[in-house]
């Protein structure tokens, strides 16, 4: 591919997924911060050499912005080592102090480990494949499958209460998934509550 169109073509992935980039940040910093990222995240991807983006684009630039949210964190917290895998966003500094506590929905999202927060939002709410959730974590298939599936259960264990409740004041409907799994209804509700962050 020539370079001018290897440009271009950055450009309007750059274009096509701003939106998707500032949600993917809002859902884990504060404000301005989540913004900054955003910028910063866009502006990088769009500096990106020829040729070293392998694979889907898309997946790529939620790479890199993955690799920033894990670069704030640090500098958040220089004297910790922030593990993906087991610590979430609301747990690194007041953070979710910050966050609207009204919104049970996106809160009980960002309390879970930052990979499997990611892993869900991106199969689960954004319906990507598998293999472009591996690709944006950096692990191998089996290990994104295994953070979608950790993350929607522990996602269901979170709701349970929030759940148990919406169905009390509704008449009794037909479930479509178990308790320890999130229903239809509520796969739907986290879709509108993420889309509106």
């Amino acid at each position: 591919m020539h370079p001018t169109d290897h440009h271009r073509l950055q450009q309007q992935t750059a274009r096509d997924l701003y939106d998707d980039v500032r949600r993917f940040f809002r859902t884990k910093l504060p404000a301005p911060d989540c913004y900054d990222q955003a910028h910063a995240v866009i502006e990088a991807f769009l500096k990106v050499p020829p040729g070293r983006i392998h694979g889907d684009r898309r997946a790529y630039l939620m790479g890199m912005a993955r690799k920033y949210v894990l670069k704030y964190f640090e500098r958040q917290r220089p004297t910790e080592r922030f593990d993906s895998a087991r610590m979430s966003v609301s747990g690194i500094t007041s953070m979710s102090e910050r966050f609207d506590r009204r919104n049970v929905l996106l809160n009980a999202l960002r309390s879970l480990p930052l990979d499997q927060q990611i892993a869900v939002e991106q199969h689960l709410l954004e319906r990507r494949t598998y293999e472009e959730v591996a690709q944006t974590l950096g692990v191998s298939l089996a290990t994104a499958k295994r953070r979608v599936a950790d993350g929607r259960r522990a996602l269901a264990e979170q709701l349970a209460d929030w759940r148990a409740e919406r169905r009390e004041d509704r008449p009794a409907q037909g479930s479509s998934a178990s308790a320890d799994d999130l229903d239809d209804a509520t796969v739907q509700r986290l879709r509108a509550a993420y889309a509106e962050a």
